[in-house]
């Protein structure tokens, strides 16, 4: 399993590199599935920010939830992995923070966090850390997809069409490491049923 991962990770070491591969791809692909669909329905009443802000705790609670994990579990390419992709996560959040302007709170989804506190304590060797990796990548991709359909500005909207791809990377990364079938992994993993919903994740 740590071959794959190591395969993968040589193939995807950096976000810049994300955004030249197969990830453009996935924009592309993804952009269009999103221009006919009428915009959520919690966009009708949250604005760009408010949505950003959202998206923003989303990838602080992903750092905070990387950081969690015990890196003594893992094999030294997928600790190293966990690491670079918390590091876009960081990076992400920044950027999310910055476009949200006032309504970023710059901190992490704590309803998110209290959701994952018992996936968290059952990962407890590589692959369990996998699956839940897996999990959690899933529906961060699936929720800028929900963005693409949701956010108004030009900003905001090419903010997010750059994020999607890197986490659409991710799945990959690690649905590679589980073995998971190709046809498991693209393009049908991001749906919008599975991204995280602000009902359900509220922020302060």
């Amino acid at each position: 399993m740590g071959d794959v991962v190591e395969e993968c990770r040589g193939l995807v070491p950096t976000r810049r590199r994300f955004l030249q591969g197969a990830g453009a791809a996935g924009l592309a692909a993804s952009a269009f599935s999103v221009a006919s669909r009428s915009r959520p329905a919690f966009a009708q009443e949250a604005g760009d920010a408010a949505i950003t802000a959202f998206v923003e705790s989303i990838e602080l609670a992903m750092v905070e939830a990387y950081g969690q994990i015990d890196v003594g579990l893992l094999t030294p390419p997928l600790a190293a992995t966990v690491a670079a992709f918390a590091g876009h996560h960081r990076q992400h959040a920044t950027a999310l923070g910055e476009a949200a302007g006032d309504a970023a709170t710059g901190e992490a989804n704590r309803a998110l966090l209290d959701d994952l506190d018992d996936r968290l304590a059952r990962a407890r060797d590589e692959p369990a850390v996998l699956e839940l990796a897996f999990s959690l990548e899933s529906s961060a991709a699936a929720t800028y997809l929900v963005a693409l359909g949701a956010l108004e500005a030009r900003g905001a909207l090419e903010l997010a069409a750059s994020v999607l791809p890197v986490e659409s990377e991710h799945v990959i990364v690690f649905g590679t490491a589980l073995e998971r079938p190709l046809a498991e992994l693209v393009p049908s993993f991001v749906n919008q049923d599975a991204g995280f919903k602000p009902d359900s994740f509220p922020i302060d």
